[in-house]
């Protein structure tokens, strides 16, 4: 029997018409508004609140509409997408131009997770019916908002597909109606909120049948061989050692990546309430177990990086995602310590971890937890005080992506006078304000180049075997050996961040003559060119595909072999030209 109180089944017809229409036109009103150019260069500042408050506003509609009358989730969503709306515009004021925090990977992604874990309890506020932190309505609120936009969305690829194979199938015939009005401006962005309206009308009046315990119940199946594999883990912590936390912040990622995912699953395997809990219940209650141990290494990942580089703005992200988690993780294994209640318990404090989850995430919004500011200030400190070198400042990221924080250090480090690094560094910082690499700038060494050569011969090891000729080295242009020697400079009892491997990496030259220096850059990545002699030319390799963080050990370690490559050149009789080879008559 259809509840009164649920009115999205009384006039399904007119619901479906609705919420097709009110997709329809926000996704018109976003395309219209981001084509909007003229607001945009004029007032970048408004364009920006307009743009988070009516995305925002028509999402959380949609997903609210579903339980609530239309009228009333239109009203009610604009709750959120004001305070939302304006916390984006403060966020932008971090930078000069506004706008820029829309290529903010990591402001973005808290931005929504912000209205995600928010628009739940939202729901229930304005259902009226349980108390705002009932655990079960806020349960069942989330995950029937996940599946409604999940099969909706996969509704709208559908409806895109079958417009594209229609068009294909007229075409045959010389009809073009279908592409002739998809190619209209606008109508793309409308036909899509239109569908992504009317998939989450239908998956509403369909909630019995597609139900999210059908989804629960497929997670569930993962919490046994997750928690095997962390089992695993972390018996071999102890006997294997943790150098792999040393190496950067991907072991760290993926640390907080399985912690997110046991919580994940633990939160599945307890459903709304102990009725539609898993059972037997001792694999998610080991998994709690767990979290905080894997946290918590993520969080020492983290700190071993700042450690040794500093904060960026990524570094003060994955802190602060660590930190979340561990708050999870001892909270979780404070609930599932007594087996009597354990669930409940842990069931009350996940209600307190997303306000918490919400809390940080607004903050993060705000000066309190302004990413470029930290970064900006850590950096800074470090090189006043001696800890890096010009060589070791993200200079190009604190022009380009810190926003006014990092303009703000560049003039500070400019103002500092008295360091005895300041001629290079000022020419550091007019390159990349000029949008050059900073080492391009360093004509003159600022240094002896035979002596930087010298150390660059003691500090970078040589593989298969031998030693880099100091009076070789000195011939390289005076840029690359000040990069080099600000990039390999060993750190006390650390282990080697430059090495050299010999090898016929060039068809034209004996690998006596050539080789490939691989060094660890200053943000964790790796970075590589390849040195031939006589003549002394470097050239820059493209690592954008990214090396194994653990390259130069492996290398050390005899664990890379150098692969005999085939290769072919075009020969014209009296000359040969291929890449890497020299054209020689």
């Amino acid at each position: 029997m259809t509840s009164p109180a649920s009115p999205a089944t009384s006039d399904p017809i007119r619901r479906r018409l609705a919420l097709t229409l009110l997709g329809g036109l926000a996704a018109s009103g976003l395309w219209a508004l981001t084509g909007a150019e003229a607001l945009q260069d004029r007032a970048p500042g408004l364009f920006l609140l307009l743009l988070a408050g009516l995305s925002t506003w028509a999402v959380v509609a949609l997903a609210l509409a579903g339980p609530l009358r239309l009228g009333r989730a239109l009203a009610g969503a604009l709750i959120l997408a004001l305070p939302a709306a304006g916390l984006l515009r403060l966020a932008g004021q971090r930078y000069v131009q506004p706008l820029d925090v829309l290529q903010a990977p990591g402001t973005l992604t808290i931005f929504l997770l912000a209205v995600f874990v928010a628009t739940p309890f939202l729901g229930v506020a304005l259902a009226r019916r349980p108390p705002v932190l009932s655990y079960p309505a806020l349960f069942q609120t989330a995950w029937s908002i996940t599946i409604r936009f999940a099969a909706a969305g996969l509704f709208t690829g559908v409806v895109w597909g079958l417009l594209y194979l229609s068009d294909a199938l007229l075409g045959i015939v010389g009809i073009d109606v279908i592409g002739d009005v998809i190619d209209i401006d606008g109508v793309p962005a409308a036909l899509t909120g239109a569908a992504l309206g009317l998939g989450i009308a239908v998956i509403h009046e369909l909630r019995e049948v597609v139900s999210a315990l059908v989804l629960l119940r497929l997670l569930r199946l993962l919490v046994w061989p997750v928690l095997a594999v962390v089992a695993v883990f972390l018996v071999a912590v102890p006997l294997r050692g943790l150098s792999g936390l040393v190496l950067g912040l991907s072991s760290g990622g993926t640390l907080m990546g399985v912690a997110m995912g046991a919580v994940t699953l633990i939160t599945c395997a307890l459903g709304r309430d102990d009725s539609e809990a898993m059972r037997p219940a001792i694999a998610p209650r080991l998994l709690a177990f767990s979290v905080p141990l894997l946290a918590g290494l993520g969080v020492w990942a983290v700190a071993l990086r700042v450690g040794q580089y500093g904060l960026t703005p990524d570094r003060v992200l994955a802190g602060t995602v660590a930190l979340v988690l561990l708050a999870y993780g001892l909270a979780y294994a404070g609930a599932a310590l007594r087996a009597a209640g354990w669930m409940a318990r842990l069931r009350r404090v996940n209600v307190w971890l997303a306000l918490l989850v919400i809390a940080v995430s607004c903050a993060w919004m705000t000066p309190l937890l302004d990413a470029a500011r930290l970064s900006a200030a850590s950096q800074l400190a470090r090189f006043a005080d001696g800890r890096a070198t010009t060589g070791q400042l993200p200079l190009w990221r604190m022009q380009t992506d810190w926003g006014r924080a990092g303009q703000d250090a560049l003039a500070e480090l400019e103002a500092m006078t008295d360091h005895p690094d300041h001629a290079a560094l000022v020419a550091a910082i007019e390159a990349v304000r000029r949008g050059e690499p900073w080492h391009r700038a360093l004509r003159d060494p600022g240094g002896d180049r035979l002596q930087m050569a010298t150390d660059l011969a003691l500090w970078v090891p040589v593989r298969p075997d031998g030693a880099l000729d100091p009076d070789k080295l000195a011939d390289i242009p005076p840029y690359w050996l000040r990069q080099w020697h600000d990039l390999c400079a060993p750190e006390a009892d650390g282990p080697a961040r430059c090495v050299f491997v010999r090898g016929r990496f060039a068809a034209d030259l004996p690998a006596a003559d050539q080789g490939v220096m691989i060094e660890r850059d200053t943000d964790g990545t790796h970075i590589a060119q390849h040195i031939r002699w006589p003549g002394t030319e470097v050239l820059p390799i493209d690592t954008a595909a990214g090396l194994p963080e653990d390259a130069i050990a492996r290398i050390l370690d005899g664990d890379v072999p150098l692969t005999p490559v085939e290769t072919e050149a075009l020969d014209f009789g009296t000359i040969r030209i291929a890449p890497g080879l020299r054209a020689t008559k």
